[in-house]
């Protein structure tokens, strides 16, 4: 009886979450049908969050009717469980594909658990990357050349993974920076390929790049 009565409450739990999901993405729907045009407009004035940690679904998509997509594939990294993620309410709302890796297998098993999976041309591989292996990784997922987007946030080697990636060229680019750097000078934390935050520092705060770092690179890489 106890076993039936967890059972039943575990599928409550996911149905509750099925459910909070379709009403999140219903309103998201609603507020990128209300965004104004792509151009003259802040940025800022376009954010809302869906499935984003903060305003980045909306900025998303104000940029994917100003920016020309050949080919709507992502690639993110740096997802856990997906729940949270900049490429998700593309998946669900534009119908985009593509590729989402994290280091933790748990993370990679619930994705793949995940309706959200099957429903979806989605691929998720657990990898805990490095400068050496990024471009492999996502070669092996059959994604290459020109696509639509790439979010970058492993929260330490950034910048070099970053600088490393040349196997895609994604119309536009989403990057984490570490504020606490400064916006100008140009700062990351020294290459180490098996870099983990929470082990770098008992602060929790050595990790990424300054802003100044990531747009500096970007812009020797081709981007505005």
């Amino acid at each position: 009886m106890l076993i039936k009565k967890a059972r039943d409450f575990v599928n409550l739990l996911h149905d509750i979450r099925a459910r909070l999901e379709f009403v999140q993405t219903a309103i998201g729907r609603v507020e990128a049908r209300q965004l104004g045009g792509v151009g003259g407009d802040a940025l800022a004035d376009a954010e809302f969050k869906v499935f984003s940690q903060w305003g980045e679904d909306g900025i998303i998509q104000r940029l994917v009717r100003a920016v020309p997509i050949a080919k709507p594939v992502f690639v993110e990294f740096g997802v856990q469980d997906y729940t949270e993620a900049n490429t998700r309410f593309l998946l669900v709302n534009n119908h985009w594909s593509g590729l989402v890796m994290d280091g933790d297998a748990q993370h990679i098993a619930a994705i793949r658990r995940s309706p959200l999976y099957w429903r979806h041309n989605l691929k998720a591989e657990c990898a805990f990357i490095d400068r050496d292996n990024i471009n492999g990784l996502i070669r092996s997922a059959g994604i290459e050349g020109d696509i639509g987007l790439l979010s970058v946030d492993i929260d330490g080697n950034d910048y070099w993974v970053w600088q490393a990636i040349d196997c895609v060229q994604p119309r536009i680019l989403i990057l984490e920076y570490n504020a606490l750097f400064g916006p100008d000078a140009a700062i990351s934390v020294p290459y180490d390929a098996a870099f983990v935050r929470s082990q770098a520092h008992y602060s929790n705060l050595f990790w990424g790049a300054s802003l100044g770092a990531l747009t500096r690179l970007s812009k020797q890489k081709g981007y505005a």
